[in-house]
């Protein structure tokens, strides 16, 4: 009975919420030289996705005679290059994006055939890239910008493409005293199931998907907010998007990347956030995170969310899988 009520207290606030996602914030110095030097495994540079308005604004409105240095240009290529390996990639491949059809080419719902999911990604992976959190892994080259004698823009964003190997798309969320922080009774499940209400009330059924989309980012806020006030924390780094090619997974850059954020923040005013949907992930963290505790627990199962009738609930696809587990640090 006491679920019934907090779901429709829920539904209220959440249908006040509509369509808000999460602040975009730049933090440019959020992670160092040192710390990428901390996260290079043989012969993989570690690049950090700098935010940088002209070439972020350049990413969605491309035009190269806009774009006034080869410094500049570089860090529009890097971005470029990330928003696409993980475009074919994460979005195609993960669980949760293959719940939801982001990138399934056959789906109406996907960012190849939808321009609102299209939009949406943009707009998720913006708040990634300009963050200031974010790395790319790449194979080394044999030379760098400072050793073209002729400086070419179009064949140096040519010299970029297959180079990207792993991305770790992480964003940081400062503590906001004015927002409504909803307590542990409105836990992933609930909030993930309210959701999936009002994404089948939605007007466009073909939005559905990222009706449900925006409302876990505001679950994943509100799950920050929650723990920055248990933990006296002033910043969240959230981790939010990992994906290494097959055949790098054994290399230890998950060991590295985590490892190497620890250490930078172990006497920091910073909570760490992450989901994983996996069981090796799980064991991953426990092992090599930084004192890490199951702050919540959803298992797809218990998600209701339908895209479309003829094929039922969207998250059976996962049904080997247990569910999100939503870890912090002590």
């Amino acid at each position: 009975m006491q679920r019934l009520i907090n779901r429709d207290i829920l539904k209220r606030i959440l249908l006040e919420r509509k369509g808000r996602f999460v602040p975009i914030q730049s933090h440019e110095g959020y992670l160092t030289d040192e710390d990428c030097r901390e996260m290079q495994v043989g012969n993989l540079e570690v690049h950090r996705i700098l935010p940088d308005e002209e070439p972020r604004q350049a990413l969605y409105h491309f035009n190269m005679f806009f774009i006034s240095s080869p410094k500049t240009w570089l860090s529009f290529c890097r971005m470029r290059e990330a928003k696409d390996f993980m475009l074919s990639t994460f979005y195609q491949e993960a669980p949760i994006p293959r719940a939801l059809k982001l990138g399934d080419p056959t789906s109406i719902f996907s960012f190849q055939n939808s321009q609102s999911t299209k939009l949406f990604l943009e707009k998720e992976m913006e708040m990634y890239m300009t963050s200031g959190a974010s790395i790319c892994y790449r194979y080394s080259l044999a030379s760098t910008l400072h050793s073209i004698r002729f400086f070419n823009r179009q064949n140096y964003l040519l010299r970029l493409n297959g180079k990207c190997v792993a991305v770790n798309f992480s964003c940081v969320w400062e503590r906001n005293p004015d927002y409504e922080v909803l307590d542990d009774r409105f836990d992933a499940t609930l909030w993930h199931n309210v959701a999936a209400e009002l994404a089948a009330e939605h007007k466009i059924p073909q939005e559905k998907n990222i009706v449900w989309r925006d409302f876990q980012f505001q679950h994943l806020y509100n799950l920050a907010h929650r723990l920055m006030e248990m933990n006296c924390k002033s910043k969240t780094l959230y981790v939010g998007a990992l994906y290494f090619k097959p055949e790098l997974r054994d290399l230890g850059l998950s060991v590295a990347l985590v490892k190497a954020i620890s250490n930078h923040y172990s006497n920091s005013n910073t909570l760490l956030l992450c989901q994983s949907n996996f069981r090796g992930f799980d064991k991953f963290i426990e092992k090599d995170g930084r004192n890490p505790v199951v702050a919540e627990f959803a298992r797809y199962d218990d998600e209701e969310l339908v895209l479309d009738q003829a094929e039922g609930k969207a998250f059976s696809i996962l049904s080997k899988l247990d569910g999100i587990k939503f870890y912090t640090d002590q």
